[in-house]
């Protein structure tokens, strides 16, 4: 196993794993379902895997205008180089659309 520090990295004092479920997101906050509020300067919001869903399945991103990435992707979802999406700044991807495909992909060991 390749060791990131990730361990290290959680027990840190401006560090925290919160684990439930969101219902709004702000832009230094993240409010919760039972009322409560996180304050955050970066979130990492992990979703689960539908290979052909993106985080689509599982929660919904508004760009600029009000436009839903869902709508916006259609049936063909597609990223810049499969991390940003014109319309939705400060929100990027990992294993976005064309990345992590079985015939190959951006992935590189």
């Amino acid at each position: 196993l390749v060791d990131n520090n990730w361990c290290t990295m959680m027990l840190e004092k401006n560090v925290a794993l919160v684990n439930g479920q969101a219902t709004e997101i702000k832009e230094h906050e993240v409010l919760g379902k039972n009322g409560e509020v996180a304050i955050a300067d970066v979130i990492i919001y992990a979703t689960g895997f539908q290979s052909t869903k993106f985080c689509t399945a599982s929660t919904k991103v508004i760009g600029k205008g009000g436009v839903s990435l869902e709508e916006e992707w259609g049936a063909e979802p597609t990223a810049y180089m499969g991390m940003t999406r014109p319309n939705f700044p400060n929100f990027f991807m990992t294993y976005g659309p064309n990345t992590n495909v079985s015939s190959g992909g951006s992935i590189v060991w």
